[in-house]
């Protein structure tokens, strides 16, 4: 996104009118074009380039076809015209921006100070939650053990010495901000417009780090997490004791079975996380392979992917739309018709060694091989974070961002300022816990009974 913005030259100035700011765009081929915008605070507008550069784009986009006048006071966005301003042909397209505008005008805005030191933690409370299936309460802010998990997060961030805290905000973000805002007044916030996953939530918080100017050590976290007081220290001193870029704390699978398997290398370094929703949806594609016949029963064919992947939104990502379709067009259809929607690359993982040497693994041998699972807690130097970030891509069965995908981005570096080091760091099995149904919720609070941890 960062290489794509439109290469002109803004000015901001503010006007003569109270609470209205524009900038003029130009360049060799156009006259200036003219955006001015109601009700902004300067400082959004100066952020924006960075740290929200989807946003500017799509101000840029349409500030290079007309003028354009928003007025997040009103929530109108007009387009000059002929004689008069007109509402956007595309009315959806200004209404998402004045949306988004306005929620980024309303966070609360705070200064980086330099004392707040080298350590800086992101957590992440905007997404959905839907396995938790709570459509009332965000979830980062629902009580275990009768203390919200965000609350639990942000604790334990403070009691090991985090003075920087960015949390990413999204799907009822004004109730998690107001909640923050209760219990301290130094966070700081970035918000995510749309659940694009981990990964993209990690990288705004991580464009909004570097705008700022921090360099040090970043823990990564979501903020239903609920961790041990010895996590975060026990972390820290591996990351420091490997002189790791990368640290990212595991567990036993059999204690998270649906969390993502980590690959090691020949040298006992972690390569990759591959997600259960990829390992599942090459086990899918491998299915079909094997079928036998020249016609499939669609209906026993999609009864045993449900069986595999019960949420019929994450089957439809993982299978894509024209297999899907085919499936669900009639009783029965030809095998090759299916094959012929599958690509080839998406039956075995390609899996690259710290040498650039590479080698495939089959779902099978991923669940075979994989006895390590990954928990979400992470550890960066700020130099790793910031490079892998602006290359993470969407290439995967859910269609997201992952956040996981940094592990083999910082592996494989090719055009890096440096090798990175990726470390995996083994915890004890509640050291980081989360929860995505009200079973584990329950088992994280009758740990915390057993042992006494409040």
């Amino acid at each position: 996104m960062r290489d794509t913005i439109v290469q002109r030259v803004y000015v901001f100035r503010k006007l003569p009118r109270s609470g209205e700011v524009e900038f003029v765009c130009s360049d060799a081929k156009s006259f200036p074009i003219r955006l001015q915008l109601k009700g902004c605070r300067p400082e959004v507008l100066k952020e924006l380039p960075e740290v929200y550069p989807d946003v500017w784009k799509s101000l840029c986009d349409l500030a290079g076809r007309s003028h354009i006048s928003i007025d997040l006071s009103a929530g109108t966005i007009l387009q000059e015209g002929p004689g008069a301003w007109h509402p956007l042909r595309n009315p959806g397209v200004g209404e998402h921006i004045v949306k988004t505008l306005e929620t980024i005008g309303r966070l609360p805005h705070r200064e980086m100070a330099p004392e707040d030191g080298d350590f800086a933690v992101i957590i992440l409370a905007g997404g959905t939650g839907t396995r938790f299936a709570n459509s009332t309460c965000q979830k980062v802010l629902y009580p275990v053990s009768g203390i919200p998990a965000l609350e639990r997060s942000l604790n334990t961030c403070a009691n090991a010495g985090a003075r920087t805290m960015v949390l990413v905000v999204g799907f009822f973000w004004q109730e998690v901000v107001d909640f923050v805002e209760a219990l301290r007044s130094d966070c700081h916030y970035v918000y995510q417009p749309q659940p694009l996953g981990t990964g993209d939530a990690a990288r705004r918080a991580t464009w909004f780090l570097r705008h700022r100017g921090f360099q040090g050590t970043i823990l990564l976290l979501a903020g239903d997490k609920v961790l041990s007081p010895n996590a975060i220290p026990a972390m820290m001193e591996i990351h420091r004791s490997q002189q790791s870029d990368m640290t990212l704390a595991v567990a036993a699978k059999n204690s998270w079975p649906n969390s993502g398997r980590v690959v090691f290398g020949k040298d006992e370094r972690a390569l990759t996380i591959i997600e259960r929703p990829d390992v599942v949806q090459r086990q899918m594609f491998r299915r079909i392979y094997e079928l036998n016949g020249e016609t499939v029963e669609t209906d026993t064919l999609l009864r045993e992917f449900i069986r595999m992947q019960p949420s019929e939104k994450k089957l439809k990502k993982a299978l894509g739309p024209d297999l899907w379709k085919l499936l669900n067009d009639g009783p029965v259809c030809k095998r090759e018709d299916l094959i012929s929607r599958i690509d080839p690359d998406r039956l075995t993982f390609r899996v690259h060694e710290s040498d650039g040497t590479e080698f495939p693994l089959t779902p099978e041998e991923v669940e075979e091989r994989c006895n390590l699972v990954n928990v979400s807690l992470y550890l960066f130097s700020s130099e790793a974070l910031y490079w892998s970030m602006d290359r993470l891509q969407s290439l995967n069965a859910q269609g997201e961002f992952y956040l996981t995908d940094a592990a083999e981005i910082l592996t494989r570096a090719k055009d890096a300022p440096r090798k990175f080091r990726v470390y995996a760091a083994r915890l004890e099995d509640y050291d980081a816990a989360g929860f995505n149904t009200m079973q584990e919720l329950d088992d994280i609070e009758d740990h915390l009974r057993k042992t006494g941890l409040k």
